[in-house]
């Protein structure tokens, strides 16, 4: 009986480093797998809450974009920071510095300058901005073609002028729920920009 030898011990650690690089992108695409099965969830919550609001809520949405305007006390408030709607996830208005439904694993750090404020996700500013008057739940009639909440970055609302802030980080692809709850993942070019696309079904402006 003896010990390793100096070659054989190379030889080990040369089979342990092939190994390990041979799983390593493995690892990182049930890691990848994982994160986007969270986000997944994280949305449909976000959509059924959407939901609930506006069953609540004579068929209204909370408000998505403020903008100022004199509404009731239920439309003042952005999504994140309305009570009405956050109770439907459990949640507090203004989710502090932690992970929460409001925020993606994927997205690693809060916005620049709102450090109390972990948002990764951005509504629909379509269905409910504060200063004109919005249209009812029933109003859109593709909610299976409809976004509700979108893979976002620096921005609380997403709207066709600013498309630049939907955040591809699921292998290059942004998920999206829709109106009607399901989720979907969308690639660079498969969201309709422009403002001649407003009217188009994913944005569905009334």
């Amino acid at each position: 009986m003896h010990g390793f030898t100096m070659v054989e011990l190379m030889v080990v650690l040369a089979i342990l480093f092939i190994l390990a690089s041979l799983m390593a992108p493995a690892l990182k695409r049930a890691k990848d797998s994982a994160r986007q099965m969270q986000c997944m969830s994280n949305l449909r919550q976000l959509g059924t809450a959407l939901n609930m609001y506006a069953d609540e809520w004579d068929d209204s949405f909370p408000t998505i974009h403020c903008g100022g305007g004199s509404y009731p006390d239920q439309y003042e408030s952005v999504w994140y920071a309305n009570a009405s709607f956050m109770k439907n996830l459990n949640m507090s208005p203004y989710p502090p510095k932690q992970r929460t439904i409001a925020v993606c694993p994927s997205h690693a750090a809060p916005w620049p300058g709102w450090s109390n404020n972990w948002i990764s996700y951005s509504g629909n500013a379509y269905f409910g901005f504060s200063y004109i008057p919005r249209p009812k739940r029933s109003a859109f009639s593709t909610p299976a073609q409809t976004m509700a909440f979108c893979d976002g970055s620096l921005t609380y609302y997403m709207n066709i002028d600013i498309t630049q802030y939907i955040d591809y980080r699921h292998n290059n692809g942004a998920l999206v729920v829709y109106l009607d709850g399901h989720v979907d993942r969308r690639e660079p070019g498969s969201i309709p920009e422009g403002w001649a696309n407003r009217y188009d079904p994913f944005w569905a402006l009334q």
